[in-house]
């Protein structure tokens, strides 16, 4: 797949991923599945999506600093009980509110945005932050090699070709039963 792929890789995480309803714990474990099949190397792929993910992160964070209009439109969105709730927890325990927070899927887009409004010190942000995904990347890479590996043996016990063989025999049986009833419930109105 060569260089470009790892580029795609962290451009994928550092901008694109934010504006698509894919969510990014399939895009990694997708990563961790194209490496388990011999595409990426799993250690540089890791290095790309963490390095992606932090930049979107900071991005994130610096925007939430500056007051951007996309970001209060984005917490507009946002459930203000929710909202309220974090910006307190941030407040009294920030470390373990960006931990909690950095976990979570769909509320860990919300954690660099809570963590500036709540006036989280970049640093802190970082180093908290940095752990956390680099953990949270870990886990969803070998996520997607795990399901590889299963996958892989699941094919290699079954008979693949004749089960394929069998599903398209199924698939055209319905499909010219469907055809053939079509002809017939036509033939029939006036």
């Amino acid at each position: 797949m060569g260089q470009l792929s790892y580029a795609g890789i962290f451009m994928w995480f550092a901008l694109i991923e934010q504006f698509t309803p894919v969510p990014e714990e399939a895009a990694l474990m997708s990563v961790g599945y194209l490496s388990a099949h011999g595409q990426l190397n799993i250690y540089i792929a890791a290095v790309f999506c963490l390095a992606g993910l932090l930049v979107a992160d900071s991005l994130l964070f610096y925007a939430s600093l500056k007051g951007t209009l996309i970001i209060g439109h984005l917490l507009e969105k946002v459930d203000s009980k929710l909202l309220e709730n974090l910006k307190l927890n941030f407040k009294k325990n920030a470390e373990k509110t960006m931990v909690i927070a950095a976990l979570l899927p769909k509320i860990r887009f919300l954690s660099p945005v809570i963590a500036a409004y709540s006036g989280v010190p970049w640093r802190r942000f970082v180093l908290v932050n940095g752990l956390v995904t680099a953990c949270y990347v870990a886990f969803y890479l070998f996520a997607g090699m795990f399901f590889y590996r299963k996958v892989t043996v699941l094919m290699a016990e079954m008979n693949w070709p004749a089960h394929l063989l069998f599903i398209a025999f199924v698939i055209l049986i319905l499909i010219a039963s469907l055809i053939a009833v079509r002809k017939f419930v036509f033939k029939k109105l006036p």
